[in-house]
């Protein structure tokens, strides 16, 4: 998930230190050192991770597996 966000930040034409300056203004206050670091160590939570994903204006979609 982790390559997958910075693919989609990339693509979007953001940079890390604009996605946490609006995720800073969305009530959240973090330093792109850190979202860096939690993107990249796998540790970021999946509510921070929802918040970026919308703000690229993208959703998750959670779908069952087929099993065969």
């Amino acid at each position: 998930m982790e390559t997958k966000l910075i693919e989609l930040i990339e693509k979007q034409g953001f940079t890390i230190e604009e996605i946490a300056c609006k995720l800073s203004h969305n009530g959240r206050t973090i330093s792109c050192g850190n979202l860096v670091k939690k993107i990249k160590d796998g540790t970021i939570k999946f509510q921070d991770a929802q918040q970026i994903i919308d703000i690229l204006g993208y959703k998750i979609a959670i779908t069952k597996q087929h099993k065969d």
